[in-house]
């Protein structure tokens, strides 16, 4: 074999063990960022065909009942997405809100939201940083929770799965929130609806 051939081989051999370590190192620190999660196009256009944009929403209260098994008194962060483009995201939301865990359930109140489908997302702020706390591959370090009890096995939960009909004038959702340190492992305790 020459050894311009040998070289070569060996440059390649080089080439692909630097482009694995760059997408490791990539993938890795990508983590500890959150996944972005990409909607397909497809899957967007369809969501958003159903929406419909030309007459205005009604107005309707959305009441959310928390199943929080610990963490009294540490804070709690909500968010509503009416579109697959404010899904998981620092930004775009519908609405937000926080509130103070209280034990066995936390209820947060968003008054006059545009009775649409809506996708939940909610976490215990245990460390008080005000951001979700992540480890090894993304997955949350503290308390969380989806609307219709979605519990995601690999990757981010999909918008089109977490997604509940909101309709005027009151709607009320129920999460258990799960995960982390002090979050519900198992089935969480029944919320009553004596109120």
């Amino acid at each position: 074999m020459s050894d311009s051939i040998r070289w070569s081989n060996e440059g390649r051999r080089r080439l692909r063990s630097a482009t694995f370590a760059v997408v490791l190192a990539c993938g890795s620190s990508g983590c500890r960022q959150g996944p972005e999660r990409t909607t397909d196009l497809a899957e967007a256009e369809a969501l958003k065909a159903e929406v419909d944009t030309e007459r205005p929403a009604e107005l309707a209260t959305l009441r959310i009942e928390l199943a929080t098994p610990g963490h009294a008194g540490k804070k709690l962060f909500l968010a509503a997405a009416q579109t697959p483009d404010g899904w998981l995201k620092a930004t775009g939301w519908t609405a937000a809100k926080s509130a103070v865990v209280t034990p066995p359930t936390t209820v947060v109140e968003f008054d006059s939201i545009p009775a649409l489908p809506t996708a939940i997302s909610v976490f215990i702020d245990v460390d008080a940083d005000e951001e979700l706390a992540r480890g090894l591959f993304g997955i949350p370090t503290e308390p969380w929770g989806f609307s219709n009890d979605l519990t995601p096995f690999f990757g981010a939960p999909r918008f089109k799965d977490a997604v509940i009909d909101v309709q005027a004038p009151a709607t009320v959702a129920r999460i258990r929130v799960r995960g982390g340190e002090g979050g519900d492992r198992g089935e969480a305790e029944a919320i009553g609806d004596d109120r």
